[in-house]
């Protein structure tokens, strides 16, 4: 059983954009908004989902599905599906990357806006996205993501939201599959907002569209995220997930201070936070890593926190391995709460993009989706995955923090290959890992890594 103790707020906040390079028609069908914003298509796809509810605005339980079959019953119960595959993928995204400098990524984020592109996929190209993505069961997949979305709710010191909008150009010729086996799924499950646009035609006003979409997706904080969309653009899959969050204790400002950062190139004077004689989850060593939970206000989310244990020369780059991560987990979740004398770590922020995540995405399995072979068929024919990128933004200060990304994916009708690519003190005063998840379901929603920090 563990004890409350601590809290500080934090919002962690994430777009997802997808985009779809080649040429569209009717697949926009209801509600769907052009360019300038008007309004086209005029009838409610069969299941009467309504394509721009996000998640806390949450449907029925036993909803109608696509098929017209009641497969989202009102006893569906998490069986671990999100987690499983969220994780797996993260762990799996995190041994590819570079591990040296900082990182901030959001692996939910990426699944859901790809799981999305999914659903257009056919083929080899569809089982080497599930491949990469770690889905060994697509419906599953998606009735588990639905009751995810319907669950979220805003809690007192606690807000997630997620929210998926698919743009499609109003020249791209669709298959006649795409209204049954892309549209409606992606409202039905994803919540997908479906809108017309005229990339060709009128580029900056629908890339100043997508942008005003990021930035009331992410509460405000990227406001000046510019689309990778281009004139051969096809459609744009976004998806955003915005998390704020109240730790059970704060950090009081009168205890913050400037000390020192022990980074991989040299240390550096910068701003600590400090709490003492608080009940926290945690491991003394787990692997040669010590780890601590702080538990955001709602007791289901938190932040957990994985520096070297005492006494060891390693890096955490050189001790962590993502394959026993899900382990760390789970020891941290059986621990009492302990007494901790004193904590301390750094404010920091960091806005970093992901990049060379076709090559690193292709290596993990979806190289098809990537080359002439590819198949979205589902929704079009001939198109491919030309790039992907993600940038992600976090702050983190007394107070709390607030984190936002967005990973664009650009498909066009030519096809590209891929670039190749004792009293307990837990001082974080050196580099470390951070991961924001959900305690309850164990899903990870953001990961970090902080290698260096600069001086204010």
């Amino acid at each position: 059983m563990r004890r409350k103790g601590l809290s500080i707020w934090t919002a962690a906040v994430l777009a997802v954009l997808i985009l779809i390079p080649a040429v569209l028609t009717a697949c926009t069908g209801a509600n769907t908004t052009g360019s300038g914003g008007e309004t086209t298509g005029d009838a409610e796809p069969d299941q009467g989902i309504d394509g721009g509810a996000a998640a806390g605005d949450p449907g029925e339980a036993g909803e109608t599905d696509p098929s017209g079959e009641t497969e989202l019953a009102a006893d569906e119960k998490d069986d671990g599906t999100l987690k499983k595959t969220v994780g797996e993928f993260n762990w799996k995204l995190y041994d590819k990357l570079e591990k040296e400098g900082n990182l901030f990524y959001s692996p939910f984020s990426i699944v859901s806006a790809l799981a999305i592109a999914d659903l257009a996929a056919a083929g080899e190209t569809k089982a080497g996205i599930e491949e990469a993505l770690c889905i060994e069961d697509l419906p599953r997949f998606c009735r588990q993501m639905k009751l995810f979305r319907d669950e979220l709710k805003e809690k007192q010191g606690v807000t997630l939201y997620t929210a998926n909008s698919i743009w499609i150009d109003e020249a791209l010729p669709l298959n006649p599959a795409c209204e049954k086996e892309f549209r409606e799924p992606a409202e039905y499950y994803f919540g997908g907002d479906f809108r017309q646009a005229d990339f060709r035609g009128k580029l900056p006003a629908v890339r100043q569209e997508i942008s005003d979409w990021v930035k009331e997706a992410t509460g405000g904080f990227l406001t000046d995220y510019e689309s990778g969309a281009g004139e051969d653009t096809a459609a744009d899959i976004l998806n955003a997930v915005y998390f704020f969050g109240e730790w059970q204790t704060p950090f009081p400002s009168e205890n913050s201070g400037k000390d020192i950062f022990h980074g991989l190139t040299g240390d550096t004077g910068t701003e600590m936070m400090e709490m003492t004689d608080v009940f926290l989850p945690y491991l003394s060593n787990q692997g040669g890593i010590s780890a601590i939970a702080l538990p955001y206000a709602d007791g289901d989310t938190e932040m957990v926190l994985m520096i070297p244990a005492e006494g060891e020369e390693k890096s955490i780059g050189e001790l962590f391995r993502p394959e026993a991560a899900e382990e760390l987990f789970e020891a941290l979740d059986r621990v009492e709460e302990v007494e901790i004398r004193q904590l301390k770590m750094p404010k920091f922020r960091m806005d970093l993009t992901l990049e060379n995540l076709p090559a690193i995405l292709g290596a993990l399995g979806m190289d098809t989706a990537f080359s002439e072979n590819a198949d979205f068929s589902l929704l079009a024919d001939q198109l491919c995955i030309s790039d992907i990128l993600q940038r992600a933004k976090v702050e983190v200060d007394e107070e709390g923090s607030r984190a936002a990304a967005v990973t664009e994916v650009v498909m066009r009708l030519e096809s590209l290959p891929p670039e190749e690519p004792e009293a307990v003190r837990f001082i974080v005063d050196r580099p470390f890992l951070f991961v924001i998840r959900n305690r309850k379901n164990g899903i990870c929603l953001f990961t970090g890594r902080v290698n260096e920090l600069k001086g204010p």
